[in-house]
């Protein structure tokens, strides 16, 4: 894994764990992506568990009874078991879940609900800009709908100081006709011409 999305992922676990409360983080890396540089991250006023399909007795027995004071990351290399499966369901239920996968930082970044992921996923190539990213975030939206995530993703190619569709059609129809249109050609090229 790069340095630098290691220090990413720390920076943001970290921040998970900051505080005087006990916090438990679990975090399910469905390809198991960071098994190798999981021993190597960096982790502040945390212990790390590590998660297998045959330890969950112990690990509820380690969180809420042996060290039940020490905060954890609880790593699986695995996806979350169903609910029926799983022996620490109610745990998790007080606890906070960890995502890594780029869609889901750039949506704890962005203040997106994880819900939205799909929405993020859909427009990744968007997100590849930092400047982009930067103005999306500068429009400071708290839990945004898919329609005004799109929108927003509009009024960033078009340089808009709000997230408004109507300047967005301003723009576009100020910036030239339906064809060769260069605020659609944009769109075109961030697949955003069917949310237009």
């Amino acid at each position: 894994m790069p340095i630098r999305e290691l220090k990413k992922i720390s920076d943001k676990l970290n921040a998970e764990f900051s505080g005087d409360t006990r916090k438990i983080v679990f975090w399910y890396d469905d390809a198991a992506s960071y098994t190798m540089d999981i021993d190597s991250l960096p982790l502040v006023g945390a212990k790390l568990h590590k998660l297998t399909e045959t330890n969950q007795f112990y690990t509820k027995y380690l969180l809420e009874r042996q060290d039940a004071k020490t905060s954890y990351l609880v790593y699986a290399p695995f996806s979350k078991p169903d609910v029926r499966d799983n022996a620490l369901e109610d745990i998790l239920l007080y606890s906070r879940r960890f995502y890594a996968d780029r869609p889901s930082l750039i949506a704890v970044e962005l203040r997106i609900d994880e819900k939205h992921k799909p929405i993020i996923q859909k427009y990744i190539k968007f997100f590849d800009s930092k400047d982009r990213l930067q103005r999306f975030y500068d429009y400071e939206m708290e839990n945004p709908s898919k329609e005004i995530i799109e929108t927003a993703l509009m009024s960033v190619l078009c340089k808009t100081h709000t997230v408004s569709f109507d300047e967005v059609l301003r723009i576009v129809f100020t910036d030239g006709g339906m064809d060769d249109n260069p605020i659609l050609i944009e769109f075109d090229k961030h697949g955003l011409l069917p949310a237009f």
